[in-house]
Parts: C-alpha cells; sequence; structure tokens
C-alpha cells in the first residue's frame, strides 16, 4: 500500500486528469462546431468570446464543482487514515469530510501497525507456535499501549462524526482487561448512528499483539469470555437490530443461539470455533436454523470430538431458505440427513485427522451423495462442480472424484483407519 501522502496525491492526479480530460472534450467539441460553422477566419471579438468560452469551460469542471453526492463518492474510497489526512488539505474538504456517512465501515485492523516503522504487532501462525504464550511480560508492552491509545481515540472521533455505520470489524479479546475492549465497542454502538449496521465481523476471543498481561487458559477463563460475548450480542440486539452478516466465533450454546436469533434479518452467517473438542448439541442447530427464516448462506467450522469405543455423532439439518452451506473447515461433523429443498450449493471437504487413529469398525458413516439425493433435490453445485439433471440417478466420474476427497463412507474412503 503506497503511504498515505502519496495516495492523497495520486487521488488528487485522477481527479485531476478526469477534470483535464472533460473539459478537453468539451473544447474540442466546441472547435469542431466552430470549424464547420465558419468558412472564414473570426473577428477579433469572436476570438476573445470563444477564449472566454473556453476559459469558462475549464474553471467550471473543477473537483469543487462536482455535485457532493459525486464528492462523497469519490472520498468512499480512501481509508480512514487518508480521510483524516485529506481533511487537512482545506475547509471546503474538512467540512465534507464531517458527513456522518463517510465513515460507514468501521475496521480496527489498520490500527494494529502500530509498531515504529510501520512494524505490525500481529504475529504470524509459525511465530506463535514457534513463541509460546508465557508467564513473562513481554517487551512490547509500548506498542500494546499505543494500539489501546488508537483504539480510544478512533472511537472518539467517530462518535464525535456520529458516524452511521454499515460495517464493523475489530479482533480483540473481549474479556482482555476485565473487558476493556468490550467497554470500547459498546461506548461505540451507543454514540453512533448503527440503527442501519449490517455486517459485524468480529474475533472476539483473540487480540492480534503480544499481550501485556499473564496467559491464563482456564476454562473459567473461557467461561467468562462468552458471558462477554452475550453482552456482546445483547448490546447489538439493542441498538443494531438489522444485522444481516455475521463473521463470528461461536459457542453453540443454547444462550449464544437465542441471542443470535434476535437478529431475524440475518441471511449470512460464517460460524467459527470456540471450544476445541467440544460436542455440539444436535439441539443448539435445529435451533439456529429454525430461529432464523431468511437464513441463506451458512458456513460452518465445527471439530467434534472422538472417543475410542463410543457412538459418533450424526448431523440433521432442516431449513426451507437456507441456500449455500459449507463444511469444509469441519472436522467430525457428519451428516445424517438434510431436509433443505432451496439447497443450491454444498461444499464439504475430508479434513486431515489429528486425534486418537480409530478404526472403522466403530464408523457408519453415511454417503453424502445418498444424504444430499434424498434431501437436497435443487442442487446445483458440489465443491464448486456443476452438476448435471441426472445427477441424483447417477454421478459422473468428477462428481466421484469430488466425493472421493470429501465423503468419509467406505464407498469413497479407502482403508482400514480413519484419518
Amino acid at each position: 500500500m503506497l503511504p498515505c501522502h502519496q495516495s492523497v496525491r495520486r487521488f488528487l492526479e485522477l481527479t485531476n486528469v478526469v477534470v483535464i480530460s472533460r473539459a478537453t472534450q468539451v473544447a474540442m467539441a466546441s472547435a469542431s462546431s466552430a470549424h464547420h460553422s465558419h468558412k472564414r477566419p473570426a473577428s477579433d471579438g469572436q476570438e476573445e468570446q470563444r477564449k472566454a468560452k473556453k476559459s469558462k469551460t475549464f474553471s467550471t469542471y473543477t473537483f469543487s464543482a462536482l455535485p457532493i453526492e459525486c464528492q462523497l463518492h469519490i472520498f468512499s474510497f480512501l481509508s480512514p487514515y487518508e480521510k483524516c489526512v485529506a481533511s487537512l488539505t482545506c475547509l471546503g474538504w474538512a467540512e465534507i469530510l464531517k458527513s456522518p456517512c463517510m465513515w460507514r465501515k468501521v475496521d480496527f485492523a489498520d490500527l494494529l501497525n502500530c509498531g515504529q516503522g510501520g512494524r505490525s504487532c500481529r504475529r504470524s501462525t509459525s511465530e506463535r507456535s514457534a513463541h509460546p504464550p508465557c508467564s513473562t511480560i513481554h517487551p512490547c508492552q509500548t506498542p500494546c499501549r499505543v494500539l489501546k491509545k488508537r483504539v480510544d481515540k478512533y472511537i472518539q472521533f467517530l462518535c464525535h462524526r456520529r458516524a452511521q455505520m454499515k460495517s464493523l470489524s475489530f479482533e480483540f479479546d473481549i474479556l482482555e482487561e476485565n473487558e476493556l475492549w468490550l467497554t470500547q465497542i459498546v461506548h461505540l454502538l451507543e454514540n453512533t448512528n448503527c440503527s442501519g449496521l449490517e455486517k459485524v465481523f468480529g474475533r472476539w476471543a483473540f487480540t492480534p499483539h503480544f499481550q501485556m498481561r499473564y496467559y491464563n487458559p482456564s476454562l473459567d477463563n473461557k467461561y467468562s469470555r462468552v458471558l462477554s460475548f452475550h453482552k456482546l450480542l445483547c448490546k447489538l440486539a439493542e441498538k443494531s437490530s438489522r444485522v444481516s452478516h455475521f463473521r463470528v466465533q461461536f459457542d453453540w450454546s443454547m444462550d449464544s443461539v437465542e441471542l443470535l436469533c434476535r437478529f431475524q434479518q440475518v441471511h449470512t452467517l460464517e460460524l467459527s470455533k470456540y471450544w476445541v473438542f467440544v460436542k455440539t448439541p444436535q439441539s443448539s442447530l435445529d435451533a439456529l436454523l429454525s430461529g432464523l427464516p431468511k437464513l441463506k448462506r451458512l458456513r460452518l467450522e465445527m471439530v467434534t470430538p472422538f472417543q475410542h469405543g463410543t457412538a459418533h455423532l450424526l448431523y440433521t439439518m432442516c431449513s426451507s431458505s437456507l441456500e449455500e452451506l459449507d463444511i469444509r473447515r469441519s472436522s467430525g461433523f457428519f451428516l445424517l440427513s438434510v431436509n433443505l429443498p432451496a439447497l443450491k450449493s454444498f461444499s464439504a471437504y475430508r479434513e486431515y485427522w489429528a486425534g486418537p487413529v480409530l478404526s472403522r469398525q466403530f464408523l457408519d458413516i453415511p454417503c453424502l451423495h445418498n444424504v444430499l439425493r434424498d434431501g437436497a433435490q435443487n442442487l446445483k453445485l458440489y465443491n464448486g462442480y456443476p452438476l448435471n439433471d441426472h445427477w441424483r440417478e447417477q454421478t459422473t466420474i468428477m462428481l466421484e472424484e469430488e466425493l472421493k476427497s470429501s465423503c468419509y463412507c467406505s464407498k469413497h474412503k479407502k482403508g482400514d483407519l480413519f484419518f
């Protein structure tokens, strides 16, 4: 990404190019009209009038002469930081950028570049695995304090502008430091115009910077974090009940399901795992599907545990509105039957098993082709592969290859062990 001053400079260059090219077209059209209508050279008076008209044309098509709607649209392509810098250009731009509609997309990811020289406080997965959390305070205390100050100032700025939020994205551990981040988000929702909020993308169990506190992975901490998540959902339901798209971590407790079902306009859900190797009750899945009548797209990430010698869970899914189902990131999530008459796209993938080695004698998993054949008659895509009109009666070679990479049944998964 270009530095901010270069981005603003390029933004000005692009707008000037548009203005000059438009003015040039008008001038060329005027010159062509004059050439065809006057065969004799123009007099001095006519020449002066033509030059004055041409000069007026160039001065008319400036950025400030554009309708306010066009100016707002052009400024909407700038990042929040670039908007702040652009507002220092002149009073006119500052007034435009004070408009609440200019701050519809609120994303705290840009504030994570809190180190010197643009060094990010994020750590990659390999870095986190190579350096496990310990009980000592990391030397990155100063950047973390800078991050907290930046978040606080950004929220104050948005509240002062009465931002009309349409999208909210964050990656904060909402339990950290006595719910510091949760308090900040609640303050933002209470002091901005978020009645039109449509998208909420939140990783509420992790803050992507070096932690300043002692690492505590206890179960009490995890349960307390779920209660903080419930507080966030309650505040969202109170201030922004029209949210239609969630991308969040989910714990699948019945309380969480009931709170999520308060958002009756939801059409897209992307639910990632919170608990690892904890069974998801069938009742929670049924309550979620029945409680969201407008749900069209569902993406699930579940990790269902296995225990040697015990039966595994087989799930059923029923929804009259669901059109897209994606379970590629789930492990141990097996379908017994579905009743999805509107389903058009299904995606699944056989994940590598990281648990204990199990013999296939403990597994009796239905074939995905049979499950979808009986309960999703209008299916058009399987893992992105287009299905023909006769896929229910006879599978093609390409469909068989897709089933071999995604189905756990004895026909498509070869070998004596489940892994």
